[in-house]
């Protein structure tokens, strides 16, 4: 049999992360397995409706099993980074992710409970906003999203707060053209300055909201009808902040650089929990590594406390689709 496609760049991508992770975890750290795909489709649908269309993308995965090692410690965890071409995976930003996630863990100190400020990395952030999207999806979660905000009338987040959802997101897993019921995607913004501007919708919760569709129709399989779903769903950048400047602004902080395990989010009872390894920060400067450090409370007040925003922009799987945020700052909350 023939070369399988793309076969010389999985084997250079492949070779990219181990080289990645050698110069990031400088011998602490060992990867056990590692695997990587990519693909790509083209649908043409007709719809009962009259509607018609013919849309391509393409996906890509790298998933690795790493261990750290610090004297007779080992420490071992699974991570992955998705994009929508081969080209775009970004293996230099996994290595480092991974090393943080088996490392920090090993060589850290716990922190001192109290109140810090805190610095949240895109990746940490990422999947706290993915926990966010079931609100703007309809059903039982409409209610509850009315009902927190007061039907509109109290914001959602403080006004640096921005949320969007977009399937041409630069840097974002998903890129695609039209939803599962052809229906043309672009850029909706759901949280504008902190108030809820917006929802997702397929063109049946589209019509009951006599509003045009937002193209969220998700297919998962041809044999089911599509559920309203995001595509990459992230908190918008704040341009010309860096995360460098975030940081020379803090005084006693921490830095939450990696998740230990996934977040605890209840959207019912507006609760969350952030469970992380990072950095100890003082003035300006990260001090020393931190093996574990929960940042926990109400959800809508840890919203509603968000004081600035990196431009950083970085994008994650999650949520069935793309997750991404900037570096966020939160001042004096409680951490233990």
């Amino acid at each position: 049999p023939g070369p399988l496609p793309h076969e010389a760049e999985l084997v250079e991508r492949l070779a990219a992360f181990r080289r990645s992770l050698a110069d990031a975890g400088k011998g602490a750290v060992v990867l056990r397995e590692a695997s990587i795909l990519a693909g790509s489709r083209h649908e043409r649908l007709a719809t009962s409706a009259g509607r018609r269309s013919s849309f391509s993308a393409g996906a890509a995965s790298l998933t690795a099993t790493v261990v750290g090692r610090a004297g007779s410690a080992r420490s071992s965890a699974r991570v992955v980074a998705a994009a929508s071409r081969l080209s775009a995976l970004p293996v230099a930003r996994l290595a480092r992710l991974a090393t943080d996630r088996v490392v920090l863990p090993l060589t850290g100190r716990r922190l001192t409970p109290g109140r810090y400020d805190v610095l949240l990395d895109p990746h940490v952030a990422a999947h706290l906003v993915g926990r966010l999207a079931p609100l703007f999806l309809g059903g039982e979660e409409e209610e509850r999203l009315r009902a927190r905000t007061r039907d509109g009338r109290e914001a959602f987040a403080s006004r640096v707060v921005s949320i969007v959802d977009a399937a041409q997101a630069p840097g974002g897993p998903v890129a695609t053209t039209h939803d599962g019921e052809g229906t043309p995607q672009g850029r909706t913004v759901l949280v504008d300055r902190g108030r809820v501007v917006g929802r997702l919708t397929d063109v049946a919760w589209a019509a009951r909201l006599g509003v045009p569709a937002t193209g969220n129709a998700v297919r998962h399989s041809w044999s089911q009808p599509p559920d309203v779903g995001v595509t990459n769903v992230f908190l918008d950048p704040s341009a010309g902040v860096s995360p460098v400047e975030l940081l020379g602004g803090v005084t006693r902080g921490v830095y939450a650089a990696v998740l230990l395990e996934r977040p605890g989010v209840d959207l019912a009872s507006d609760v969350f929990r952030l469970t992380a390894a990072g950095y100890a920060l003082e003035k300006g400067r990260a001090q020393d590594r931190v093996s574990e450090v929960v940042v926990a409370g109400r959800l809508s007040e840890f919203l509603r406390a968000i004081a600035a925003i990196g431009d950083d922009l970085k994008f994650a799987a999650g949520a069935g689709g793309g997750v991404g945020s900037p570096t966020l700052l939160v001042p004096r909350w409680k951490v233990d």
